[in-house]
């Protein structure tokens, strides 16, 4: 329910407690695969390889990013500035001019820099311009840990790496066009409506190709699990699992 570099928040901590406190046999307790928490990481281990119901019985997914070009360049090119230039603009300044035909490379660059000071700014820049653009309403906690240099530096790194790979997968369009092969497996989207780190399009555009899944807007909601409205229908989605397990 995660990207791939970010650690699972509060929120979704205590959704799956009160999946996996209750009397859950122990081997449906153990992920099908290390990526079964993130959304890109799933949808290219189902996609790619199949998966049977049995050993995945639920997809619970939160803030829908599809890794496609359209995604990246809104929110890493400039197309979010347009509703936080505040929180743009330090993202932006930190890259020279020359450089800023693609800000994923730029920043990639520079994470992997021989200089650590230029690395832990470039990480503190990537992960504040997220932190900042998380929540309908910005919490100042959420913004503090893109202060944090050891938080900062495995966030960006991990994040980065991923995005500057396009998710590893083989074509812009790959998890849409691969949408049959988990369709058997029972699907719970949650995707806030103002949604600025992974827009709206996108989760509407798996709930069009994947009509099955259960799909849930919520209306007064962000990007951020600990969101209220978001945590409470990942609540939801995991009490759902919690009685599916127990079968």
């Amino acid at each position: 329910m995660s990207t791939p570099s970010t650690t699972s928040s509060p929120g979704t901590r205590r959704a799956m407690r009160r999946c996996f406190s209750t009397a859950v046999p122990e081997p449906a307790r153990r992920p099908a695969t290390g990526g079964s928490l993130t959304r890109s990481s799933t949808g290219s281990f189902c996609l790619t390889r199949g998966v049977q119901a049995e050993a995945l019985p639920m997809l619970v997914l939160r803030g829908i990013f599809l890794l496609r070009k359209k995604e990246f360049d809104w929110f890493y090119e400039g197309g979010a500035a347009a509703i936080f230039p505040d929180a743009w603009e330090p993202f932006r300044d930190f890259i020279p001019e020359d450089e800023r035909n693609c800000f994923v490379d730029a920043y990639n660059k520079r994470l992997t820099s021989s200089d650590p000071i230029v690395q832990v700014e470039a990480a503190k820049r990537w992960t504040m311009w997220e932190m900042m653009t998380a929540q309908l309403i910005q919490n100042n906690d959420n913004i503090k840990r893109g202060e944090d240099d050891e938080f900062s530096l495995a966030f960006a790194r991990i994040e980065n790496h991923y995005f500057v790979n396009k998710g590893f997968l083989p074509s812009d369009s790959f998890l849409l066009d691969n949408v049959d092969k988990i369709r058997h497996i029972k699907g719970f989207i949650v995707q806030g409506r103002y949604d600025v780190c992974c827009p709206m399009m996108s989760a509407w555009d798996l709930h069009k190709a994947w009509p099955e899944a259960e799909f849930k807007v919520v209306a007064d909601a962000g990007h951020s699990a600990n969101e209220v409205g978001i945590a409470a229908e990942l609540r939801s989605a995991t009490d759902k699992l919690r009685d599916l397990l127990r079968k």
